[in-house]
């Protein structure tokens, strides 16, 4: 991953070295990266978008389906079942019961 000092760093020197690919190892990345920062003219973190999506599937969805708490817009509340003190004995049951159905 390049950072924004490297990027910067290969701007300055793509000027005083003979090639890209020696501003570019100098710089600390590789040439074909060194070439696109170049092209696009904008640092890394100008280019990044922000991560948004699941990448896996939720462990808890059967045991507690539709988590308002997760999504954020309702202030930060507890789930119902954890208010009270949530049993480490039911933690388990629930799991086991979901690991039978998968």
């Amino acid at each position: 991953m390049v950072t924004d000092q490297q990027v910067r760093r290969l701007r300055m020197l793509i000027h005083t070295e003979k090639t890209k690919a020696t501003a570019a190892a100098k710089a600390g990345m590789d040439e074909k990266t060194a070439r696109r920062y170049l092209k696009h003219g904008e640092l890394p973190s100008q280019c990044r978008t922000e991560h948004n999506w699941r990448t896996r599937q939720d462990p808890f969805f059967p045991s507690f389906p539709g988590r308002a708490w997760e999504r954020g817009k309702k202030g930060k509340k507890k789930p119902p079942s954890l208010a009270g003190g949530f049993c480490k004995d039911q933690i388990i049951t629930i799991f086991y019961n979901w690991i039978k159905l998968n």
